[in-house]
């Protein structure tokens, strides 16, 4: 006996435990007279197309000119694509650019986050004067009353 077989020995218990509910009572068939069973199509000879009402043709249209039709437009051919053929100095060249142009965006990277920690600094550097500017506006204020007050 596998280990398998243990699984195997529920289900069947389990299915030879269920019931099934009795099936559902047939509904009420519905009339003849509502049922219509169609044995043939007609063929298309015998079928006719509704006609579409006829409107009168205002003089502006008759008297308009047709615009001629648009020429249609052409997709550009692309030649097909040859092998590309660089000489290895040039390529060389090129490897040497991309390097020289990888680098410099480096540097300018690192510029610009030390223009973001100046900024920081300079900014926190405001706050503290701004800050200082406010407590001597107070002790100002409070020297002027009590001057004014004494006298």
């Amino acid at each position: 006996m596998g280990f398998m077989d243990l699984f195997k020995k529920k289900e069947k218990q389990q299915a030879e435990s269920l019931t099934l509910p009795p099936p559902p009572a047939p509904e009420a068939p519905m009339p003849s007279s509502e049922v219509r069973i169609v044995s043939e199509l007609p063929e298309m000879s015998e079928m006719q197309a509704p006609q579409m009402p006829q409107e009168p043709m205002h003089e502006e249209m008759l008297m308009r000119e047709e615009a001629p039709a648009p020429e249609p437009m052409t997709m550009p051919t692309t030649p097909e694509r040859e092998p590309l053929f660089v000489s290895v100095q040039d390529y060389q060249e090129v490897l040497g650019s991309i390097g020289y142009v990888r680098n410099k965006l480096g540097e300018a990277d690192e510029l610009v986050k030390k223009l973001n920690s100046l900024k920081v600094s300079e900014e926190k550097e405001f706050e503290a004067w701004r800050a200082q500017l406010e407590d001597l506006q107070r002790k100002l204020a409070y020297v002027e009353d009590v001057i004014f007050s004494a006298g």
